[in-house]
């Protein structure tokens, strides 16, 4: 009997290789995925390299993400397969075989189906895991090259499937032992009911969908949006699912009632067809938006990211060293200046480098908020996330940075801003409010000035006094110091070599209780490399996650659409309608199907391209750095998108067309 059930078992699977064949190449390749994520959270010289806790975080995101992921692919193909074949398990049924018999073929399949595919999964990933291990290595820009190979990876990968198909063999047993035989026959043929309140659901979708939007385009606090990234996410899944099933619904109800248009022998099918199965449609659909939007936000997101490291180092360190030190006090002492300069002067000597360029400021750093056209500089002590940083300068620097000579009576404050940026008329302080005197170019400043604490705000402003120890004591409060920020670069050179080099003398130098004080270009560039580096990594595979699960569905609907199809084209060929028109007729439908979706997966992208942008300021990255980003993916996608679409749709053709 045993032999019979798992001979039975090997047939079925050949049988239905249409089914079996796409499902197995998603099961091998989340496999692989499984394994590469396992193998680099392995690897020893990883993790205790610089920033390693950062990638060890990262790469255990990702691989917490791709074994959720991998369980609904597999639970989506299997529940298709299962649905797809309840003819098939009814006739079992009806020719003798018992539910416990037919429940035990089915672990037979699942078996045989799951060792085969996880097996090619483990075997792909230990050829592509040596150089992928590289590609990481390159993108975070290390200096190390420890390849190693840990079974303990491979073990990861076969309790993660085993779990996940021990799920589909309990889900299939119990899907058996509950449903009758006639219902197994006739379960494909129902055609769906349709759904009440129509009008009210429509309302609640666009309803929450503008909300998702609203809240995506209003946000420009970049910690705010961060915050609620998620919450607008969950918002639009929503609201997308909600609105496919009944927008679907009201939508074909729309196009039924124009005569002229719905009584012509293509639109009539077509329409007709995604009529009879709307729900399942605009579940799939809803399935595919969703899946393509994450595609194009998370692989646009990282790209960004990878793409503008570069700029973003370039402007925190104007130059290649930063020496950063507060006050004593809130005064700003000339003593202490030449304390400070005479202390660095000597680091850079016993180091053996010579100044190339150096520049130097005092600044008293600080956030602040937007409220019309106050500029509330009054924000650093309070509980709220601020919009803007600050710096409150001396008009001796500002002249010295910009070469210019504006001049303040006492007790006047100037505005630097950059062109395009919002002004102020006046500047709220502590306790005071005092009106903008004069407002000045603050582009010198902001290519000098090392932007190290803007990052998480939207713009950073320089508010211009004659005197600032006298602004502290009488607008502010006495804690806060200036700092001193003296910036230089040697004439050691560019490389990285010799970057790393003097970065390594400077650092072996600095008395310990000063080492915060001490900034280097070739140490935030390194830290930032490993990080973006390994969110790029991860989120090129997460994005290849979601297009195996995009191209899943798309090639499951397809099929199972050409067979529920197929015998109502032969009917109607039947009576009278010529294979043109009948091809006609599966072009609409396939149209109307394939790239509804699209388009509304690039709605919800762009739609997000705000909150996208202030999101990527927490990294450092410059505005609007994503858009040309999400042009290129965008069209990369729809390239992709669209050979599915023409493959799947030929397989669609042949089923409807294959003779019974």
């Amino acid at each position: 009997m045993f032999q019979f059930i798992s001979q039975l078992a090997l047939t079925n699977l050949r049988k239905n290789k249409v089914i079996y064949l796409p499902f197995a190449l998603a099961v091998g390749a989340m496999s692989s995925l499984i394994y590469l994520f396992a193998s680099l959270l392995n690897n020893s010289s990883l993790q205790n390299g610089f920033g390693g806790q950062t990638i060890k975080m990262t790469l255990n995101l990702g691989y917490t993400v791709v074994q959720i992921a991998a369980f609904l692919i597999v639970m989506y193909a299997n529940s298709f397969a299962l649905k797809r074949r309840t003819k098939e398990f009814g006739l079992y049924s009806i020719l003798g075989l018992e539910k416990r018999q037919i429940q035990l073929v089915m672990m037979m399949e699942q078996v045989y189906f799951a060792f085969s595919s996880v097996v090619l999964g483990l075997v792909l990933g230990m050829l592509f895991d040596r150089f992928l291990y590289a590609t990481l290595v390159k993108l975070m820009a290390l200096d190390t090259f420890s390849y190693e190979m840990h079974f303990d990876s491979v073990l990861k990968v076969l309790v993660t499937m085993a779990v996940t198909f021990l799920v589909t063999i309990l889900y299939n047993a119990f899907y058996i032992q509950r449903v009758k035989a006639i219902d197994l026959m006739k379960s494909q043929k129902k055609a769906e009911k349709k759904g009440h309140f129509l009008v009210l659901r429509t309302v609640i979708g666009l309803a929450i969908l503008l909300g998702a939007y609203y809240l995506a385009q209003s946000m420009e606090n970049p910690l705010m949006a961060l915050n609620l990234f998620f919450t607008a996410v969950i918002l639009v899944v929503i609201a997308t699912y909600i609105l496919f099933d009944v927008g679907s619904i009201t939508f074909i109800n729309f196009l039924k009632k124009r005569k002229s248009y719905y009584y012509q022998p293509k639109n009539f099918i077509a329409l007709s067809n995604l009529a009879f199965r709307m729900r399942k449609n605009a579940m799939g659909l809803a399935s595919i938006c969703v899946l393509s939007t994450m595609v194009l936000l998370t692989l646009s997101t990282v790209t960004a990211l990878q793409y503008g490291v570069g700029k973003a180092v370039n402007q925190m360190f104007p130059y290649e060293n930063v020496w950063q030190e507060t006050a004593r006090n809130y005064l700003v002492e000339p003593d202490y200046r030449e304390e400070i300069e005479d202390e660095v002067s000597q680091l850079i000597s016993e180091a053996g480098f010579s100044v190339e360029e150096d520049t130097a400021l005092w600044s008293v750093n600080l956030y602040g908020n937007q409220a019309g056209e106050v500029l509330q500089a009054d924000e650093a002590s309070a509980n709220t996330m601020p919009d803007l940083a600050l710096s409150l300068i001396s008009t001796k620097d500002y002249n010295h940075f910009s070469q210019t000579s504006i001049t303040l009576q006492p007790g006047e404050v100037a505005l630097a801003v950059m062109p395009k940026q919002t002004t102020f008329s006046q500047i709220s302080f502590l306790t005071e409010t005092v009106p903008v005197a004069q407002t000045v170019d603050g582009t010198a400043l902001v290519q000098q000035f090392p932007a190290l604490q803007t990052a998480v705000v939207k713009d950073h402003y320089f508010i211009v006094t004659n005197n600032l120890d006298e602004l502290v004591k009488t607008y502010l409060d006495e804690e806060f110091s200036p700092q001193y920020f003296y910036s230089w670069t040697t004439t050691n050179g560019i490389t990285d070599a010799e970057q790393k080099a003097e970065y390594q003398a400077y650092h072996a130098l600095v008395p310990e209780d000063k080492s915060l004080c001490y900034r280097n270009k070739y140490e935030m560039k390194s830290a930032l490399f490993e990080l973006y580096g390994a969110l790029f990594f991860v989120g090129v595979f997460l994005s290849i996650c979601f297009m195996i699960g995009t191209v899943l569905v798309i090639y499951y609907k397809q099929i199972s659409e050409g067979y529920e199809d197929q015998q109502r084209f032969t009917t109607l060929q039947e009576i009278g309608l010529d294979q043109g028109d009948a091809k006609k007729a599966i072009n609409r439908q396939v149209l109307i199907v394939f790239f509804l979706p699209l388009i509304t997966a690039f709605l919800h992208s762009v739609m997000a391209l705000k909150m996208v942008n202030a999101i990527l300021l927490v990294f450092g990255i410059q505005k609007n750095t994503i858009l040309p980003v999400l042009a290129v993916v965008g069209m990369v996608f729809a390239l992709v998108y669209y050979i599915v679409y023409q493959l799947t749709s030929r397989t669609y053709t042949k089923i409807v067309y294959a003779k019974e």
